[in-house]
């Protein structure tokens, strides 16, 4: 990551527009331009140096240079697999984690949502039940209990306030981490394909590098006559040279945004908030969460309602506790003394669970897990490795497979040439595919 953020430009500074981060974004460009270029250039040079250069190598007894074809062959092998490997371990590894992190949170996101709504109809239960205190007391009783009734049922009353509040400042979160699920889900399948279509695209020049081959080797007259358009120049022409522009091309892009989040990086931690709050805006219940689960500053609004009706709800269970068994010998008809204290206590272990959803110590492993594990661990090394093996496959492998396997064509030809008496670049010279049947080299023997 250090290494990636040494060619990042400078961050803009907290509160900054978007022109400031466009800008940021095109001066960490310099090295995927670079490759592009490279990419560029090889694609346009390698067709010109087969059409009118035509390399030229034998092998140590004047045969096909097949060791260098093989040796180039397992080359682009070893870079094929390196390059799969890592791409399987970038989709698995980074965006997998973040993919499986925001649906927990997005899970307890809804749990805490879905938890302020039961904890209401706990509240409204309670409330009925303390109500008919008023009608199935007698006289008596209600003057011990004095106001002290009232109190408690204004006291369940905040309690449920404080959870609709709760419940208002946590409406809006649960679709704004489905909405960053969403762009997760559009960046993981683009990088997905990005991954496999240098895969994909290499794949199939080593195919037609290898059916070239045979043909020149083992196909009849017939057959090469019809294929005679398919040599190695305009092969690389119309198959390698496109593909190795598209593969220069998708390592840049990787590489682009492997140094744009390295870039970031460098100062995640101070930049995050500034980020949240240009976003979503400095007065949003975003921007205060952020603040508050990674700074450590600021109102946490949603634990703030949450204590407050925890103390409301430890206030109505004391009462009914004091007044329990009074009530129950004095008010046969209420007899709710159990049923008060359960509602109540079931609202409390709600309360509870919710105030372990949104505590930093359970919020906070998801930011670490996704910011600093993946976006600033695992993604902008695996980038950079799968941008490292690209580029060595399309500036390299593929060139030198190609060349090689020019080399192997044009001795197979001489050896044909030599064999019919033509002496002219032809692929087969045979009338018919009867005629000459078997190799070149068997044929010269």
């Amino acid at each position: 990551v250090v290494a990636l953020g040494r060619w990042a430009a400078e961050l803009p500074r907290p509160g900054e527009g978007r022109d400031a981060w466009d800008a940021f974004v095109r001066g960490c460009m310099t090295l995927p331009k670079a490759v592009l270029a490279a990419g560029a250039g090889a694609a346009l040079l390698l067709p010109a140096f087969l059409h009118w250069c035509h390399p030229r190598v034998h092998g140590p007894r004047g045969g096909p240079p097949l060791a260098q074809f093989i040796a180039a062959g397992v080359c682009t092998l070893i870079c094929l697999v390196a390059s799969g490997s890592t791409a399987i371990r970038v989709r698995g590894e980074s965006f997998g984690t973040a993919e499986v992190q925001l649906q927990r949170a997005f899970k307890d996101v809804m749990l805490a949502s879905q938890l302020a709504q039961g904890l209401n109809v706990s509240g409204g239960s309670v409330v009925r039940e303390l109500t008919r205190l008023k009608t199935g007391c007698p006289p008596s009783v209600q003057k011990q209990l004095g106001t002290s009734v009232e109190e408690i049922i204004h006291n369940v009353n905040g309690y449920m306030s404080e959870v609709q509040r709760m419940h208002g400042t946590l409406d809006r979160l649960p679709h704004q981490v489905e909405a960053i699920q969403v762009n997760t889900g559009s960046v993981t399948g683009l990088v997905a394909w990005g991954l496999a279509v240098p895969l994909i695209l290499a794949v199939g020049c080593c195919v037609g590098i290898a059916v070239t081959i045979y043909i020149a080797e083992h196909a009849g007259g017939r057959c090469a006559r019809r294929c005679d358009g398919c040599h190695l120049p305009c092969l690389g022409m119309f198959l390698v040279a496109p593909a190795i522009l598209l593969v220069s091309a998708v390592a840049a892009g990787e590489l682009g945004l492997g140094i744009v989040a390295s870039g970031v990086c460098l100062s995640v931690d101070d930049y995050a908030p500034s980020y949240v709050r240009d976003v979503y805006g400095a007065s949003s219940n975003a921007f205060t969460f952020t603040r508050y689960y990674l700074d450590g500053n600021g109102p946490n609004p949603a634990l703030a309602h949450l204590t407050t009706a925890e103390t409301q709800v430890a206030d109505a269970i004391q009462w009914v506790r004091h007044y329990g068994d009074v009530i129950s010998r004095s008010c046969p008809q209420w007899g709710q003394e159990s049923a008060t204290i359960l509602n109540l206590q079931n609202v409390e272990y709600s309360l509870n669970q919710s105030h372990a959803l949104l505590s930093p110590a359970n919020i906070y492993p998801y930011y670490q897990d996704m910011v600093h594990e993946m976006m600033c661990g695992s993604m902008p090394l695996g980038l950079a490795q799968a941008a490292l093996c690209q580029v060595v496959l399309a500036l390299v492998c593929l060139p030198l497979l190609v060349c090689t396997a020019s080399c192997v064509l044009n001795v197979l030809i001489e050896e044909r040439s030599v064999v019919h008496g033509v002496h002219k670049f032809e692929l087969l010279a045979q009338a018919s595919d009867d005629e000459g049947g078997g190799s070149a080299w068997q044929r010269h023997r």
